[in-house]
């Protein structure tokens, strides 16, 4: 029985299989990530500047999420929260030190999936956890790991400064994505896999005079995603309802059919209500959160961002879709903002960090 979690440097794709002759209520799996790939960038998206007919052809086959959020707006909270499904304020890690590592006792879905007969492996850049450490991806579900541990080691594939290198490197993210699918079509497997592609951050080129991630506007915390299902009835269709990366955890204990209790208390909700039909009613918002006290939350309108000092920004997305101009003083919208701020994290745990760390981030 074949199941596993594959993971490349600046993509990021989880497999978990099984044999063709096995049950297909338990299908396999492809998560592949593109590393801090904007949602403007795939043409899938929408993009006018450049083309990826990879993607766009993985897009065709299954739904595309136009409002999700990542957890967390740089890389490793990012991870660490969809691997475990907790938001950034109840899980290990809300920055990139290479000091940082989800706990032994935090269990990811790779470790859900496991005891289902999946066999997972990873391939590329982890990030939450060190080869010594209790974040290490052999510990948490992983049969093979290779490629970066360390978030540090994992950042000086392309100067992130130059727009040119930018879209290179989005190209070449498409190739590989492209490679993959043809592997995928070509194997027994191709009918009963489901490829989800995703980023995990966005990055600000020039936007609000930043050239940087580590934000909670919408252009470092957006991010692309879609998922492809075989056999669905509702393959090309976009989906407005704003989602999250926090979403993927019980989203694959629903349609993997996971008969066992989920270890862990998950922030998310299912999305396979969505993938059946990407036009219905969501009740739900989107949560993303950067360092202890800072968290942002979107619905299909407005996008409202919370700081630990207490500064408050509220963003009109059907106006102002590039968010220039904040709303929160505005007395007709309080009641909005206090809609929106009854889902802000109520509180944050210390993070995982290694004895005898430093921190600092590693983003450059």
């Amino acid at each position: 029985m074949l199941r596993l979690l594959l993971w490349l440097n600046g993509l990021l794709a989880m497999v978990a299989g099984s044999d063709v002759q096995a049950d297909p209520s338990k299908p396999n799996i492809i998560y592949i990530i593109c590393d801090e790939l904007s949602y403007f960038g795939p043409s899938f998206m929408g993009s006018k500047e450049l083309q990826t007919p990879n993607m766009d052809r993985l897009a065709a086959s299954g739904v595309i999420m136009k409002n999700v959020l990542s957890g967390g707006p740089n890389c490793a909270p990012a991870r660490c929260a969809l691997l475990t499904g907790k938001h950034t304020g109840h899980a290990s890690i809300r920055g990139n030190s290479p000091d940082d590592s989800i706990r032994a006792e935090e269990k990811t879905i790779a470790e859900v999936l496991k005891p289902q007969g999946y066999a997972v492996g990873g391939f590329g850049k982890w990030g939450i956890g060190g080869r010594d450490s209790t974040g290490a991806p052999e510990k948490h579900g992983f049969d093979v790991f290779f490629g970066y541990y360390d978030q540090a080691h994992a950042h000086t594939y392309y100067p992130p400064y130059l727009m040119q290198a930018y879209m290179a490197s989005i190209s070449f993210a498409d190739w590989v994505v492209g490679q993959i699918l043809d592997a995928l079509d070509a194997s027994p497997y191709a009918k009963n896999t489901i490829v989800i592609l995703w980023s995990d951050n966005g990055y600000h080129i020039g936007e609000k005079e930043r050239l940087h991630k580590r934000a909670l506007w919408s252009q470092t915390s957006r991010i692309p995603f879609m998922i492809s299902v075989p056999g669905m009835a509702t393959a090309g269709q976009n989906c407005a309802a704003p989602v999250n990366l926090l979403d993927l955890y019980p989203t694959l204990n629903e349609i993997c059919n996971l008969d066992q209790k989920v270890p862990q208390k998950l922030a998310g909700h299912s999305i396979a209500p969505l993938l059946k039909d990407p036009g219905q009613a969501w009740a739900y918002v989107s949560l993303t959160s950067h360092d202890v006290g800072n968290a942002a939350v979107t619905d299909a309108r407005y996008h409202y961002i919370r700081y630990a000092d207490g500064a408050e920004e509220l963003y009109d997305h059907q106006k102002d879709p590039r968010e220039y101009e904040n709303l929160a003083n505005q007395p007709e919208l309080k009641p909005v903002i206090k809609r929106l701020a009854a889902s802000l994290p109520q509180s944050w745990i210390p993070e995982g960090r290694k004895k005898g760390g430093k921190g600092g981030d590693a983003d450059e």
